[in-house]
């Protein structure tokens, strides 16, 4: 079982770490898109073009869902008005969207990559990879910074538990149908 597998079978217990720790990982994709971008022709691309590649299409719509559809939610009913969370997350929204745009754009020249290939328009994937980076960059500053100090204050028990049994059950029924 690969790394990305094993990850989405994985077994949540603490679920703001767990999403804390997938932050990392996205930082380390952000690093190597702009690797990639700058130098999609090195002696390891092909290798991180498809680590690449399993993450976005593995580990990031499960880390997408957890947000949007458990701890966005959770908040929202934890937080008061005065929180402002309905526009914070209707902002987060809108850069997932801006995100999926970009991921489309990314496939096929990643997939060039991975097969020891150099992408068909080179300046056109660099474009789009240290746009994806600095979008998630920004976007992961904030989670880091202000939902998931304000989820460890605001949550329950019960709240943590709901959320890594969601998260979990996710995560076993996407190994399943992989």
């Amino acid at each position: 079982m690969d790394a990305a597998k094993k990850q989405n079978a994985a077994v949540v217990r603490v679920p703001l770490e767990f999403l804390d720790g997938h932050h990392a990982r996205q930082g380390v994709i952000c690093a190597a898109l702009e690797q990639l971008a700058t130098e999609p022709a090195a002696a390891r691309a092909a290798e991180t073009a498809q680590l690449v590649l399993d993450y976005l299409d593995n580990e990031m719509p499960l880390h997408i869902a957890d947000e949007e559809e458990d701890l966005f939610p959770l908040l929202l009913q934890r937080c008061g008005e005065d929180d402002e969370l309905e526009a914070k997350f209707a902002m987060l929204r809108g850069e997932h969207e801006a995100d999926d745009i970009l991921l489309q754009r990314l496939q096929m020249p990643l997939r060039e990559i991975a097969g020891h290939a150099v992408p068909v328009a080179p300046e056109v994937f660099a474009r789009d990879a240290i746009a994806f980076a600095t979008l998630q960059r920004r976007h992961l500053a904030w989670e880091n910074g202000t939902i998931l100090p304000l989820a460890r204050q605001r949550l329950t028990a019960e709240d943590h538990s709901e959320l890594a049994r969601r998260m979990t059950a996710r995560r076993q029924e996407s190994s399943i149908s992989e």
